[in-house]
């Protein structure tokens, strides 16, 4: 993590005002959208479902919304009313309700982005180009700040024990699976896998888990690449079970063993990957990935096609 930073109280007063003024100009007290007859809450939970592709399971909105699981259910079962959501059963587990939008709620969706995009155009009539730049980089530079704040709060980042072997093999497996990476050629093949914490003892490779309090949410790690120049690392097994992604959990265990490898003193740091990760890899060209056309040193993952590095 950076350097945590004084804050004065003149700059917590001045955020906090404009925060309520971007609240109120934007309706977010009123409970009901009124141009589309849908609640805010409905228009999030129909936004995060697009973002995902279309479909979602509730404990997968309910994360990435920052809301219970009923509070979430209730939600779809007011949506599934009016015919804008639809459930189904998951092909994989009968017991995992997959979410849907139907024809209407895409109708629906794309009068909340019109009316959005055409209020937020308004408003940036008023700003110069650089303005406008100004103002995108400094709101998302406040997410960021809130979404690592509440991580840090809710959220350890540890290194692994003996007692999580089991816990992280099953999500490393489970997730291989979902994106079609079990096997041999694949990191479920890795001798490694059934006792992480022993095959990384702190002396130039560590392993992190990711925990909420209550269970191992994912985890990820770095040892020198087998093959490679000594002062390159590989990032080893970075892994998110599907209910913790889209909340900032993987932004922060990937900056967490950045920092790390950097002070072990490796230069750089390379990974490989799949196509079907899309959105890990969009975090990885965030913080400064660069995709590389060939493979380096022997990693033996053969059913990883894409490979990143970046210098630390």
């Amino acid at each position: 993590m950076d350097a945590m930073q004084a804050v004065q109280a003149g700059d917590v007063a001045e955020v906090r005002s404009v925060s309520r003024r971007f609240v109120r100009e934007l309706g977010l007290l009123s409970e009901v959208h009124r141009d589309t007859g849908s609640t805010i809450a409905q228009c999030h939970l129909l936004i995060e479902l697009e973002r995902r592709g279309g479909s979602a399971s509730v404990s997968e909105l309910a994360a990435a919304l920052l809301l219970d699981k009923s509070t979430v259910s209730r939600t779809i079962l007011s949506m599934r009313r009016k015919k804008w959501l639809r459930l189904a059963e998951d092909a994989r587990d009968r017991r995992r309700k997959i979410v849907g939008m139907t024809r209407s709620g895409e109708r629906i969706l794309e009068r909340v982005h019109r009316v959005a995009d055409h209020r937020v155009e308004e408003a940036l009539r008023h700003l110069s180009p650089r303005e406008r730049r100004t103002v995108a980089r400094g709101l998302s530079i406040y997410a960021r700040a809130l979404q690592r704040a509440r991580t840090e709060r809710e959220y350890a980042i540890r290194p692994i024990e003996s007692a999580d072997n089991r816990a992280i093999t099953a999500i490393i497996r489970r997730v291989s699976i979902e994106f079609g990476t079990s096997g041999p050629g694949g990191p479920t093949a890795d001798i490694e896998l059934d006792n992480m914490a022993e095959a990384y003892p702190g002396d130039d490779r560590q392993y992190f888990v990711i925990e909420n309090g209550q269970r191992i949410l994912g985890g990820a790690g770095f040892a020198p690449l087998r093959g490679g120049t000594p002062a390159t690392c590989e990032l080893r097994k970075m892994y998110l079970i599907s209910e913790a992604r889209g909340q900032g959990l993987g932004r922060a265990l990937l900056d967490h063993c950045l920092e790390q490898a950097r002070a072990y003193g490796f230069k750089r740091c390379y990974l490989e990957t799949t196509a079907r990760m899309r959105s890990a890899r969009a975090l990885y060209t965030q913080v400064g990935f660069a995709e590389v056309p060939d493979r380096m040193g022997e990693t033996g993952h053969s059913q990883c096609e894409m490979q990143y590095i970046k210098r630390l």
